[in-house]
């Protein structure tokens, strides 16, 4: 078993900037309320969060990181819960406001429609 020592030395040995990005990840682990409000936000825009551990698992960690360090969580608890019960916020296309990730979801949003519309269309030259 490690000691006390031991951990402190590792830690040294990794330089602040890993470090730094070490206890982002210790936060986003810890914070299973930002990992919800992502995934619930994600399910509201129509984003499958399942799908996207598979197919880009960076892409979520960030998104995920982003989202724990996120100073608008009540403000997107509260959106996401007007939401569910059909009480749409008036005057405001909320999330967007104040989202860290707003334009990664947006990105993501338009890919997965682009992706639909080209899968409607067939290449005459290709058979």
């Amino acid at each position: 078993m490690a000691t006390r020592a031991d951990l402190l030395l590792e830690t040294a040995r990794l330089g602040s900037d890993k470090l730094e990005y070490l206890a982002h990840d210790l936060r986003v682990s810890k914070g299973g309320h930002a990992d919800d409000l992502l995934r619930r936000r994600m399910l509201a825009l129509d984003l499958d969060p399942y799908e996207m551990a598979l197919s880009d698992p960076a892409l979520l960690r960030h998104l995920k990181r982003r989202c724990a360090l996120c100073q608008s969580r009540e403000d997107c608890a509260s959106d996401l819960a007007r939401a569910s019960t059909g009480q749409a916020c008036q005057g405001r296309d909320d999330w967007r406001d104040y989202c860290e990730n707003a334009l990664a979801l947006e990105m993501l949003i338009a890919l997965r429609s682009r992706s639909k519309a080209a899968s409607k269309y067939q290449c005459p030259y290709i058979d």
